[in-house]
């Protein structure tokens, strides 16, 4: 059964919800911490967790325990492409009927749409996303075109892009730990979901992990577009709530960068 501590938070604030989903990583019991995002209109799941039918089961459960219609779920946001993160995404559409929309950076195009090898996961690659998408939209084979950029469930983001979601969510690109990983910000109750870009180790804010981040020297870069921004709790998808002075986390970060 799910651990549902009152300290563990999970409600955020009225509009974010901070999951809390037990996995095994490398042969390690942990948890992953997918966001979702609830407003009068929309219901948004941020990252999809690992493949598997009792992954997604317990994605529906925490709906559930959240007073949150599955059903209702209309937007995914994808962080960006680790397994860890995108590995349920086709197990969660697959379970609606209708079309779920997709967001994710630019960069992580090929990667998620199934043209190329996720860069961590040598020889991987996803199942190709635009046949399951052509397939949501009841679009005749012979009407398929080469490129489908135009598929109206698929939306490609950017930094400084603000999302219509919960009074508005800032999309910061934070490339180094993948070539498209992004952070969302939502300014009404300054909440950074930061997806891999940080973590919490032995409960102090750390950086990207180096030992599955290509580009360790851009990703630490990142780290500077984020005190652009005024933060009071931050969701890491490994490590959870952090709330202690987060911009000084930060700042503290970039001081003690090598």
């Amino acid at each position: 059964m799910m651990d549902k501590k009152v300290g563990d938070k999970l409600k955020i604030n009225e509009n974010i919800y901070m999951m809390k989903l037990p996995v095994i990583l490398s042969g390690t019991e942990t948890f992953l911490y997918p966001t979702i995002i609830k407003d009068q209109l929309n219901t948004v799941l941020i990252d999809t967790g690992l493949e598997g039918r009792n992954h997604l089961e317990n994605i529906i459960e925490q709906f559930t325990d959240n007073g949150i219609l599955y059903s209702n779920l209309d937007t995914i946001i994808l962080t960006h492409q680790d397994f860890d993160h995108i590995g349920g995404l086709h197990g969660i559409l697959e379970s609606f009927e209708k079309s779920v929309e997709v967001y994710f950076h630019e960069a992580e195009k090929s990667y998620i749409i199934g043209d190329t090898e996720l860069i961590k996961s040598k020889g991987k690659t996803m199942p190709s996303l635009i046949k399951l998408l052509i397939k949501k939209l009841h679009i005749d084979k012979a009407e398929e075109k080469t490129d489908h950029s135009d598929i109206k469930v698929m939306r490609l983001l950017h930094h400084g892009d603000v999302l219509d979601f919960a009074g508005g969510i800032d999309v910061i690109h934070t490339p180094g730990h993948t070539p498209g990983n992004i952070c969302l910000y939502h300014s009404h109750s300054k909440t950074l979901i930061a997806g891999d870009t940080l973590n919490i180790t032995d409960g102090k804010l750390t950086g990207a992990n180096p030992l599955f981040t290509p580009n360790m020297g851009k990703a630490t870069r990142s780290i500077e577009r984020l005190t652009d921004y005024d933060i009071e709790k931050i969701i890491c998808y490994h490590g959870g709530l952090f709330e202690v002075d987060c911009n000084k986390a930060i700042k503290d970060l970039i001081n003690t960068k090598p």
